[in-house]
């Protein structure tokens, strides 16, 4: 259910001096990649992309710098709202990407801008990433150690549904959730 006033919201969560985090979803933004598909990920014969992993979404293209300055406006807005932190989630690129920038280009570029607007940065990450010092075998753009360089928060997603056989010696990891 959308807030209808936000401001009265981070008033009161303020008066309680409760740390306010303003999550905005970087890449995979179905919205904006419907109404501006130029702006999204698009296949190489033509027409959008849509990721078969989430019921046919449209992603927005993580190369695109107008994308980038796209959330970078609603970080700002954001912070002038008054949040304490604003965290990027989904700042990734879809499963299976096999060519990329490394996301953390974007995560420089917000912190650049948004050093005026004394907030903090934060990224949701896929908790796998912490076991690994590399992208692999992700290869969705988000490597631990590289992204922490940008950011003041990294929250990791650790979703028993995201680790498949074997992982933690289990065989069905997402059955056990508390192992």
């Amino acid at each position: 259910i959308p807030i209808k006033d936000v401001k009265n919201m981070l008033n009161i969560l303020k008066e309680y001096e409760i740390y306010t985090i303003g999550r905005i979803v970087a890449f995979k933004d179905k919205n904006f990649a419907v109404l501006s598909p130029e702006h999204s990920i698009q296949l190489k014969s033509g027409g959008t992309w849509l990721d078969p992993n989430s019921g046919n979404i449209p992603w927005i293209n993580p190369f695109d710098k107008y994308v980038w300055d796209y959330n970078i406006a609603i970080a700002k807005e954001a912070s002038l709202l008054g949040f304490d932190e604003v965290q990027f989630d989904y700042v990734r690129f879809p499963d299976g990407a096999k060519k990329y920038n490394p996301i953390t280009e974007f995560l420089e570029y917000a912190r650049e801008q948004l050093a005026p607007y004394n907030v903090n940065l934060g990224a949701d990450v896929f908790g796998i990433i912490t076991r690994t010092w590399d992208d692999y075998p992700e290869d969705i753009g988000q490597t631990w150690i590289l992204i922490g360089k940008h950011v003041d928060n990294i929250a990791p997603m650790v979703y028993p549904s995201h680790y498949s056989t074997g992982w933690y010696n289990l065989e069905n990891p997402n059955a056990e959730p508390y192992l």
